[in-house]
């Protein structure tokens, strides 16, 4: 994860705390990355899913498309999916898919971003509102139950200032002195110390 993207890492991962308390049983993390949300979970059985090679530190790791998961229908207690839906090239069949690999009662914890900048290129294809990401799921037969936004004005306006000042002062060190030279990762650090402390005062 670059510096760049801890502001919004932060308060994203707050609010699926918030959430998580007492989430248990079975649950498949989809679009996992490096299962930096399983700890909040808590679960008695993990499997995490992506289509890069990441490994998991425990549990059961699958790498294939999220689209088209290798799993067996209505198997998961709790479907945690975050910032994933805007990197498929069809969200409804990614919600749909969500939605048969989930048991009778089953928990969907799902994140989108909305005000954020082009990443993962060229797999980044859209940025829904809260009513189109809702409509998505609630085509899929999911009913939503709440919706959370993460941030306001500030904290976006704060999350952009974070990101271009972050960019600006890496491209000068990298040019100046090379991405290698200790100048280089003290600015990479005191970046990501300055978003920290920009979060924990939005939070």
């Amino acid at each position: 994860m670059s510096s760049g993207s801890v502001f919004s890492t932060i308060l994203l991962t707050s609010a699926i705390e918030a959430l998580a308390d007492g989430v248990g049983g079975r649950l498949l993390d989809v679009g996992c990355g490096e299962s930096p949300y399983r700890a909040l979970m808590a679960p008695d059985f993990y499997v995490g899913v992506d289509w890069a090679p990441y490994p998991a530190s425990a549990g059961r790791y699958i790498r294939a498309d999220v689209s088209n998961l290798p799993v067996i229908e209505r198997s998961f207690d709790v479907v945690l999916c975050t910032e994933v839906i805007e990197h498929v090239r069809d969200e409804r069949v990614l919600a749909a898919e969500l939605a048969r690999v989930a048991a009778p009662g089953a928990r969907l914890l799902i994140s989108s971003p909305f005000v954020h900048g082009l990443h993962e290129q060229p797999f980044d294809y859209r940025r829904l509102t809260s009513i189109g990401l809702v409509q998505v799921l609630e085509d899929a037969g999911w009913r939503v139950d709440s919706m959370v936004s993460v941030g306001g004005t500030v904290a976006v306006a704060l999350d952009g200032l974070s990101r271009w000042s972050d960019s600006f002062a890496r491209r000068s060190a990298a040019g100046l002195f090379g991405r290698g030279h200790q100048v280089f990762r003290l600015v990479a650090g005191v970046s990501r110390l300055v978003q920290q402390s920009l979060a924990a005062a939005v939070l």
